[in-house]
Order: structure tokens, then C-alpha cells, then sequence
């Protein structure tokens, strides 16, 4: 009996857990900073922006490119599935009610994009 207990809460602690990530990323971000890890270079400017909502859809701007789909967060990833594309995952270093910092590859390069909410 002690174990079934301790497995819900864990599962409850879990979603609590789960739950406060969504609603800390539900919201408008801009691009602070950009940086290519190899080169030390911040591509971050005017164009970037995500916009997460507490649906659980989001909409991107990356220069003139524009996605929409919907998201989700296990275990410190954030995975966006853009429509009629293939997922992309992206590590989150850091989740607070005013900065997201993720880390992600692209193109085989690591760069660590931090986003700050409007």
C-alpha cells in the first residue's frame, strides 16, 4: 500500500511539475540572444519571435519564415510539431516567468537561443 501511495504522488508531483512549465511558457518571446557555441556569433535580431499558447499550440516567426502547430514539454525538452513538418526538440537550460533559454542543433551546430517574454 505504501508503494501505491508513493507512486501517485510521484505522478502527481510530476504533473504539478508539468504543469508549471506550461504555464510559464504560455505567452509572447523575442530573441535576446543567438549564439553558434563554435563561433561565439549571435545571430538573434527583430525577426524571431514564438508565441505559446495555454492550448498547447503555438506560432513562430524566424525571419521570413512562419510555422504553427502544437507543443508539448517531457523531461526538460520542448518538441514542437509544426504542421506537415517532422517534430523539433530543443533542450530547455532554463524556464522562468520572463526568459527561456534552450539549446539546439542546427545543422550539426549547437547554439543556445534565449528568448525573453514581452
Amino acid at each position: 500500500m505504501k508503494k501505491i501511495v508513493f507512486l501517485l504522488l510521484c505522478i502527481l508531483a510530476f504533473n504539478c511539475n508539468a504543469s508549471k512549465d506550461y504555464n510559464l511558457i504560455t505567452g509572447t518571446w523575442h530573441c535576446g540572444t543567438w549564439i553558434v557555441e563554435s563561433s561565439g556569433k549571435d545571430l538573434c535580431n527583430d525577426e524571431v519571435m514564438f508565441n505559446f499558447n495555454s492550448d498547447r499550440t503555438y506560432k513562430s516567426q524566424i525571419g521570413y519564415i512562419s510555422e504553427q502547430g502544437t507543443f508539448e514539454i517531457l523531461n526538460d525538452q520542448l518538441i514542437c510539431y509544426p504542421r506537415d513538418k517532422m517534430e523539433i526538440g530543443v533542450q530547455i537550460n532554463k524556464l522562468t516567468n520572463d526568459t527561456l533559454e534552450f539549446t539546439m542543433s542546427r545543422s550539426g551546430r549547437k547554439e543556445i537561443m534565449t528568448l525573453l517574454k514581452q
